[in-house]
């Protein structure tokens, strides 16, 4: 199969899950003014997705090694389409929190299986070529999904925010259909027995646990900002609805530029002084807004402009800090990646639940959470480069 008529047919799985998340944030403070909650409430729709999706990860990719990634794509694409349905017919904030788990599931299997389908028919310098196509797939999200809800929010509803996403199951629906119909079992199925059991092997090693929680750190810059920014825009800044998914397109901007520029940084500099700079530019921006606020309260401009240098800086620091994760893995680099990104999913859902658990009032959680998070990674990142240098002389 081509490369392109590859990334052609994975596109609607491999965004499930991004829209999935981004289509209805613009409908937050619509939901919770139905069901009469504050934004703590309403974030917990959006924390226990994050945690289900680390979950699944976890196992996910055992079930396709067992069972095929075409059967296991059907049944995740099944239990996203009901998980929509559920959602766009809840009828009090308890139940839509249940189904989002439903929908979470689902999405995040067809999100999981498309990078694993990648590695069924190419690998080398071929399979990156795809992820790096893939991950600019997932960057048209940030940038259109809350655009798209929007403006389906202001004119039909925020239910059909959720019924917008069947557009994505049909799509994903006729490109599964295009797959060849064998089921894609891997050398990994016998693995399959120990698979938690090397899931700690891998959770010993200190390098790996290390850059996992600095790219944690760095993903949760753009969570806080999804949970946010709604509340912000909308409510506490008065901004029209209708306006608010061209500042959302804010993070979506950050991706591209940290995608397109990290590749040029890296040949420059190295990777653990892109990681240490994609921290310290995170660290300014937070410093910034933080500056900004109490000098002139808060405005669009000092949530939007700090925001884009801090979304830029998260990239850098992510990218890198997930390559340096996986150092030390070689055979079983696989499970390293499905554990790490689980782990981030996961830290950044339970910190996410803690930091955000009642109404919001300024960027001051935003701000002061960027500050002490990027201290913590350069901290990190200082001490091991400080061990290195004792260990030499």
């Amino acid at each position: 199969m081509k490369k392109f008529k590859l990334i052609w047919l994975l596109a609607p799985m491999v965004m499930s899950m991004p829209f999935a998340i981004d289509t209805n944030i613009p409908a937050f403070p619509s939901i919770a003014a139905k069901f009469g909650i504050n934004a703590g409430v309403m974030q917990l729709t959006l924390t226990l997705f994050m945690l289900t999706a680390g979950f699944v990860q976890l196992v996910i990719g055992p079930l396709s090694d067992s069972y095929g990634r075409r059967r296991i794509s059907y049944y995740s694409l099944f239990v996203f389409t009901v998980g929509i349905i559920l959602c766009a017919s809840a009828n009090s904030i308890s139940q839509l929190i249940m189904f989002r788990i439903i929908e979470a599931a689902g999405s995040c299997g067809l999100f999981v299986l498309s990078f694993a389908l990648v590695r069924d028919f190419f690998s080398g310098k071929d399979s990156a070529e795809c992820y790096t196509y893939l991950n600019g797939v997932v960057a048209f999200s940030p940038i259109f999904a809350p655009f798209i809800g929007s403006m389906i929010d202001i004119h039909f509803g925020w239910r059909f925010t959720f019924l917008f996403l069947l557009l994505l199951v049909l799509f994903s629906l006729i490109s599964l259909s295009n797959f060849p119909s064998n089921s894609y079992i891997t050398q990994e199925k016998q693995k399959g027995k120990s698979l938690f059991k090397e899931y700690i092997q891998i959770s010993t090693d200190k390098n790996f646990m290390k850059y996992t929680l600095i790219s944690a750190i760095s993903f949760l810059y753009s969570y806080l900002f999804c949970s946010m920014s709604p509340y912000i825009i909308i409510y506490l800044l008065h901004i029209s609805e209708a306006y608010y998914g061209y500042y959302f397109a804010f993070m979506g901007v950050s991706l591209l530029i940290g995608s397109f520029t990290s590749g040029f940084i890296i040949e420059k500099i190295g990777v653990i002084p892109t990681c240490v700079f994609g921290c310290t530019l995170s660290l300014i921006g937070s410093i910034i807004m933080l500056i900004w606020y109490y000098m002139t309260g808060l405005t669009i401009n000092n949530f939007i402009w700090p925001m884009l240098i801090i979304g830029i800086g998260g990239v850098y620091s992510m990218g890198t800090a997930i390559g340096l994760s996986m150092e030390s893995f070689g055979k079983n680099a696989g499970a390293a990646a499905g554990l790490g990104g689980a782990l981030r999913f996961l830290i950044v859902g339970i910190l996410g639940s803690l930091l955000i658990n009642k109404n919001i009032e300024s960027t001051l959680p935003l701000s002061l959470t960027a500050i002490g998070a990027s201290c913590i990674s350069l901290t990190l990142i200082f001490l091991t480069w400080l061990k290195k240098t004792t260990t030499k002389d």
